[in-house]
């Protein structure tokens, strides 16, 4: 309160006056209690009542004093509320000298009363917080209690008074942005909204949820009427409200409602494709998407994690399907890289060269690199084979569809890979069982680039109609067959070698009922590649 406030209080007339004045953060109320008159004894306690008929929320509290006494310092002086909160206001203050003369006592003063000189004017701290009578109400009787404690020295209660603030009732927010109920909203929608005629001392709470029953506070005391939530959920209907307060009221905003737009949905396939010659594949959004949509038909972006290359194997790729509103969604695909006859191969001969580490004096083992090599249509490490063994060795280029990548050579394929088996017999035979497992997983992926080789030549020639060149091709594949049989057959000394041969007896006895020659011409066949699967499944050492 300022001092000119104070000052038209004291000179008021009436018994008990009410000013009201309006400033900027609150309604002052001046309560002045006149002509008390009523005399301090030694060693005796006085009370005046002031009884005040308006109601409000008092939000501060000021005590104005009339006193004559001679000595102050024997004074204990403190206030009561209506519902009997007391506060000492001050005790032996002001040493010997006498009165308090209009003195007010303000929370707020910049001088505490038990720094003061009497006499005693103008604004003082009190001893003791008015603070504790903050949000009270302000109806019933206040107390003034007097009380002098020595002898000697008496005095006279003049007059004494209030000076009470009352909280101002804070105004409802009000035009909500978005609008109430609005839909298909972004996001990252921010919300804002208009508080009106608010004083200096108000803020507002913004609270938000799904449920309007249990609304959480996600944000205290703000000044500004803009708030930006953060991404919300997709999908969802949110609710909200803001409340404005002030120190010791708060007026709840009504509830208003908005939609976040539905997701888009990401839609995957899984997706089996044979590896290009690097024995890798790379794949694009197209290949992994299945028809995704939005259900509002909102524009939408699609990126996937990861386009490869991917090596031979199986993994994961996951698609995320954005709309313009930053709503999003995934799926994952899994997707499986199939080797080819070439993968098998150049696996084998890193394995080889693994093995060519370990004994780097072997001429068998280089001669094996080298038929490998020739395998490939590549040139030869270590020149074991004349050039002029050589023949041209063709591997199905990336241009043919993808079940024929690195596919079908013709013989001359076999014919390498073959003598590489041989070789390898061979070197197992000089140097014994302490190479086997390293042999056997060789010659093991020799197999399987030799069962790759036949399926695309299947697969190629789609066996729908007979001719010379395709009965020489089947029946070139049944003497490969019969040839490494024989191979296995012979000579390796190993514990494993029965599950070899039976593997391939069951592969070589089955291939009359793999490829059938009707007297029609056409070629018929059940599935030869089942059993090369399951002569896999037996082969390993």
């Amino acid at each position: 309160m300022n001092v000119s406030i104070k000052i038209l209080i004291i000179l008021t007339a009436a018994c008990i006056s009410l000013l009201p004045v309006a400033q900027a953060n609150a309604t002052v109320h001046s309560y002045i209690l006149d002509n008390v008159s009523e005399e301090i004894l030694d060693n005796d306690t006085i009370t005046s009542n002031l009884y005040i008929q308006d109601s409000f929320i008092v939000q501060d509290v000021n005590v104005i004093l009339f006193i004559e006494h001679t000595w102050v310092a024997d004074l204990e002086v403190s206030l009561v509320a209506p519902d009997g909160r007391e506060i000492e206001l001050f005790s032996d203050v002001g040493s010997s000298g006498a009165n308090f003369e209009g003195t007010i006592l303000d929370e707020q003063a910049d001088i505490s009363i038990v720094d003061g000189q009497a006499p005693f004017t103008g604004s003082y701290r009190p001893e003791n917080s008015l603070l504790d009578f903050t949000c009270m109400e302000s109806k019933g009787t206040w107390k003034l209690k007097v009380e002098d404690t020595a002898s000697e020295d008496n005095g006279t209660l003049i007059s004494w008074g209030l000076i009470l603030d009352s909280s101002e009732i804070p105004p409802a927010a009000n035009n909500p942005s978005p609008p109430d109920t609005a839909l298909d909203l972004a996001v990252n929608t921010c919300l804002s909204w208009d508080v009106g005629n608010v004083t200096d001392d108000m803020r507002w709470d913004l609270y938000l949820g799904t449920n309007p029953d249990s609304l959480v506070r996600i944000a205290s005391d703000l000044n500004d009427t803009s708030y930006c939530p953060g991404p919300l959920v997709a999908g969802t209907r949110y609710y909200w409200r803001v409340n404005i307060k002030n120190l010791c009221l708060t007026t709840q905003g009504p509830i208003w409602s908005f939609d976040i737009t539905l997701p888009p949905v990401a839609k995957c396939r899984n997706i089996t494709v044979t590896a290009d010659r690097s024995c890798q594949l790379s794949v694009t959004v197209d290949d992994i998407d299945w028809f995704s949509y939005d259900p509002n038909g909102d524009p939408i972006t699609r990126q996937i994690d990861s386009s490869g290359p991917f090596s031979v194997g199986v993994h994961n790729v996951t698609l995320t399907v954005t709309d313009d509103k930053g709503a999003s969604d995934s799926c994952v695909s899994t997707v499986t890289v199939l080797p080819t006859a070439y993968c098998y191969t150049t696996e084998a001969m890193n394995e080889l060269w693994s093995l060519i580490a370990q004994d780097p004096t072997s001429q068998l083992l280089k001669q094996a690199v080298d038929l490998l090599s020739a395998s490939l249509g590549e040139s030869l490490s270590y020149n074991t084979i004349a050039e002029s063994e050589m023949v041209h060795v063709f591997w199905a280029g990336p241009d043919r569809v993808s079940q024929l990548q690195g596919g079908f050579a013709g013989t001359t394929v076999f014919d390498y890979q073959q003598q590489a088996c041989v070789v390898l017999k061979s070197y197992l035979q000089a140097r014994g069982p302490a190479y086997e497992e390293a042999i056997y997983g060789i010659w093991r992926l020799v197999a399987q680039s030799q069962r790759k080789l036949a399926e695309t030549a299947i697969a190629d020639s789609n066996f729908e109609y007979a001719d010379a060149a395709m009965v020489e091709q089947a029946e070139t594949l049944i003497r490969d067959a019969d040839t490494i049989t024989e191979l296995l057959r012979s000579e390796i000394p190993d514990t494993a070698l029965p599950k070899y041969e039976q593997a391939w007896m069951l592969a070589v006895e089955n291939m009359g009922t793999v490829v059938d020659w009707n007297r029609d011409g056409t070629v018929a066949y059940k599935d030869f590649i089942s059993f090369f699967d399951e002569w896999l499944a037996n082969v390993a050492p």
